[in-house]
């Protein structure tokens, strides 16, 4: 069994204490009736990550109802390095076991429900890993104490996004000062801590050392809140039961409702399914701003969104009555003409709303469904609102383009129709080519089995009369291909190459008459060199990539090709070869797969058709930083976003996203030797807006405190209906601003508007409305500066914002500033 199996074993086995009501499939006879439960038999393969010196020395240990007690049991040797447990214990669902040796402890199981069967004897294999201890001082608010049966919940910490390695629950004995301890795997595990009516208290990103103690400190307890609701079917008059809703934080909604859309099961805070009279509790959480999506219960319905205000500690909010609501449904009909029959077609719906993902709005298709030309198909459920549609076709032959598009805007319970003409591709032309390459092969064996055989794809600009698209193909080994467009004109060619995993970009090659061969051939400038460590020795695995900028005559070099960047694999010696370049200027930088670390980056020039050699890149690892964010009132400020930038060791600035735990704590890895002050950005409209600064080089983590907070209204002055929509809408119906806006308090710059809109919040009205921003003296500015990141390396130097004061204000606590941006604009115009 692989070690991988172990866990997962483990972890059904653990499971199942949960599910077990009586544990075993035995039958009592009426005439032999007993009190004592039956005896489970089994046997426990310990595989130890070290050698057990004295087996006499193993305990197994029964865990029931927060009590502990040692298990007797016989050991003996089995094959493979492995020590045999015989155990008998009584059948018990509740019962949970794990096995300690000196400097080694097992995962926490349960019995499987063979054990108890009669007659059966089976085996059980249980890693014994690697032990540390953790330990933490837990104080109540003054006038309240702990009582309950208190747990610890141990998780592996590379279970971040997925499903865990590992999970297991243990009782949290604590004496009578709050103090605890625990014996728990080592290695970096999440740590958190339930108390009945509290908070629950978490710790990522732990290390524990082997045979070590990792003390977490004192954690000061905040009373739960508790969020309710009822949910009541689309009339509004019956309770619903056995309905589940989840909990969220608000800005997961839009992303949970497009997972339930899709299919999918996502990921919550929790689950709760209704009672008899369509109720639901959700108990023991932390102080913060919720949201509920309840699930429907057949096609018919919607997902629905309810959202709680920001709650304090101890608070009990009840959201009423939520309706369930009719699903609306799209129809989307397509045209057929001859040749149809060759095509396959496929709808794609999204909200037009984007999501907020981890590099900015994106807008990803919710659901995808496959329909035949001349056919249609209908796609229910779908909650109220403006939806996208978009339709692709594909041929068969990996060749797709763009059939056409749709915004369509639904009420509850609404049916709307699609019509789409036939799509682009049957209406084109058929080309021939050959892509000619006399670079070197990067990759030995590619010129043998794979010659010039790439996955290419073929984009064009929308035009008047024609939508804009892309399709793809694949070469043959001797460089050919048929590839069918919409007509003649220019095409951007792209290519990707399996064997050096490298994307090469060929613009404007052009397509005119079918009859001729078309040649494409690539860009020959050429860059090469190696990165080492911070030791000077080869980095064997990784990738270089080289952005495309232009340095201008200032100080500053400003991306101008932002698309994906070509990129290289590392050699196992450590050197690397970029080929394909267009001439001009390229910041090259390194970084380890997983990018856990990065290099320094480096500008260079690349003459046209030129090479560039001896470019050495140093890479160097990356280092946690501890953030815990509390409020003025010292309660955790709990699933807050935000963003720290960091300078990095060659001047570059490094940028990360976080969302704060239910203890609002968070921990950012910052890459490439990361140095001096970084600024952090703490953005959770209504709660908390305001920017810290703090010191990379100093453990441990950083305790911020979220001063009070008032209110900032910017207008933007009225405008006609349609400059409006082009100019001032952002995602989700948000003013963005279009000039450069910063503002500037003692700790930080908080960034409004220009190139990125961090603050996602606003009116569509032509107001932007910052609620919760952090109380104190500000000067709005108005920077030349274009580029976000050129301003935030000047303030991460310590370096004056240049720029023209708008005005300067304080912000008292609970208070309200306004400032009109349209008699500034005014007086420019003047």
């Amino acid at each position: 069994m692989r070690r991988g199996d172990r866990f997962v074993a483990l972890a059904m086995a653990a499971a199942l204490a949960g599910l077990q009501t009586g544990g075993a499939a035995w039958a009592e006879s009426p005439a032999k009736q007993s009190t004592e439960p039956p005896e489970a038999r089994m046997e426990l393969l310990l595989a130890p990550a070290a050698p057990v010196a004295d087996p006499a020395s193993i305990v197994v240990e029964r865990v029931a109802g927060g009590d502990r007690e040692a298990v007797p049991v016989r050991v003996r040797e089995a094959d493979e390095g492995r020590l045999a447990v015989d155990l008998e214990v009584p059948c018990a669902a509740e019962a949970l076991y794990r096995v300690h040796a000196p400097g080694l402890v097992s995962l926490v199981f349960a019995l499987p429900p063979a054990a108890c069967a009669e007659g059966e004897r089976p085996a059980l294999e249980v890693p014994l890993l690697a032990a540390g201890r953790v330990a933490a001082r837990f104080l109540p608010p003054p006038g309240r104490q702990l009582h309950g049966d208190p747990q610890w919940t141990v998780r592996d910490c590379r279970s971040a996004g997925r499903a865990p390695v590992f999970a297991f629950s243990l009782p949290l004995v604590v004496g009578p000062e709050g103090e605890a301890e625990a014996v728990v795997p080592a290695g970096c595990l999440d740590l958190l801590a339930r108390f009945p009516g509290f908070a629950p208290e978490t710790a990522f990103g732990v290390e524990v050392p082997p045979g070590g103690r990792r003390d977490l400190g004192t954690r000061r307890l905040t009373p739960a809140v508790e969020v309710a609701l009822t949910v009541v079917d689309s009339a509004g008059r019956a309770p619903v039961r056995e309905v589940e809703v989840l909990l969220m934080a608000p800005k997961q909604a839009p992303g949970v409702v497009r997972e339930l859309l899709a299919g999918r099961r996502p990921r919550v805070v929790s689950r709760v399914v209704s009672d008899q009279d369509g109720r639901v509790v959700f108990e023991g959480l932390p102080a913060g701003a919720y949201a509920v999506v309840v699930v429907p219960r057949s096609e018919t319905l919607a997902p629905v969104v309810a959202e709680a205000p920001d709650l304090a500690p101890g608070a009990r909010h009840d959201l009423g009555k939520v309706r369930e609501q009719l699903g609306a449904a799209i129809t989307v009909v397509t045209e057929a003409e001859a040749g149809a029959e060759q095509l396959e077609l496929l709808a794609q719906l999204a909200p037009a709303a984007p999501c907020t993902g981890e590099d900015g709005p994106v807008l990803t298709p919710a659901i995808e469904k496959a329909l035949m030309p001349g056919g249609a198909m209908t796609v229910g459920g779908l909650p109220a609102g403006a939806w996208r549609v978009e339709l692709l076709a594909l041929d068969g032959e990996g060749r797709a383009g763009l059939a056409g598009s749709r915004t369509v805007e639904l009420a509850e319970g609404e049916v709307q129709f699609v019509e789409f003409p036939a799509a682009p591709l049957l209406l084109g032309l058929t080309y021939h080519g050959r892509v000619e390459d006399d670079a070197e092969a990067e990759a030995g064996e590619r010129q043998e089995e794979r010659g010039l055989a790439f996955d290419l794809g073929f984009s064009w600009p929308e035009q008047e009369g024609r939508t804009g698209g892309t399709v793809y193909t694949d070469s043959e080994r001797d460089g050919s291909f048929t590839i069918r467009l919409p007509g003649p004109g220019k095409y951007t060619v792209r290519w990707f190459d399996p064997a050096s995993e490298q994307e090469t970009v060929v613009p404007d090659v052009r397509f005119e008459d079918p009859r001729d061969e078309v040649i494409v051939r690539p860009l020959r400038g050429r860059i090469e060199g190696r990165v080492v460590d911070e030791e000077g020795e080869p980095v064997r695995k990784g990738f270089v990539e080289a952005l495309g900028v232009d340095c201008g005559q200032g100080p500053e070099c400003e991306v101008v090709r932002p698309t994906r960047a070509p990129s290289a694999r590392l050699r196992e010696d450590g050197s690397f070869a970029l080929t394909r370049l267009a001439g001009g200027s390229y910041r090259l930088r390194a970084g380890s797969e997983g990018d856990e670390e990065a290099s320094d980056s480096k500008i260079v020039e690349l003459p046209e058709d030129g090479q560039l050699t001896g470019i050495v890149l140093v890479l160097r690892a990356s280092r946690p930083l501890d953030l815990a964010f509390v409020s003025a009132e010292g309660f955790p400020l709990a699933t807050a976003g935000g963003l720290v930038f960091a300078l990095r060791a060659d001047g570059e600035v490094d940028g990360h996203q976080f969302v704060t735990d239910v203890g609002g704590r968070a921990t950012v890895r910052l890459r490439g030797g990361a140095r001096g002050r970084a600024l952090v950005l703490l953005d959770a409209p209504g709660r908390a807006i305001a920017g810290f600064r703090v010191d990379t080089g100093r453990g441990g983590p950083h305790r911020l405190v979220v001063p009070p907070t008032g209110s900032l209204l910017l207008r933007a002055g009225p405008r006609g209906s349609k400059e409006r929509a082009v100019l001032d809408e952002g995602f989700g119906g948000a003013a963005l601003l279009m000039a450069p806006l910063y503002l500037v308090g003692a700790e930080a710059i908080l960034p409004l508007g220009g190139l990125l809109n961090l603050l996602q919040t606003g009116l569509p009205d032509g107001a932007l409305r910052l609620d919760g921003l952090a109380a104190g003296s500000w000067v709005l500015v108005r920077s030349p500066e274009g580029m976000l990141f050129s301003v935030l390396r000047r303030v991460l130097r310590d370096q004056q914002l240049p720029g023209v004061p708008l005005a300067s204000f304080h912000l008292e606590p609970g208070g309200e500033v306004v400032f009109d941006l349209a008699a500034e604009a005014a007086a420019d115009d003047r």
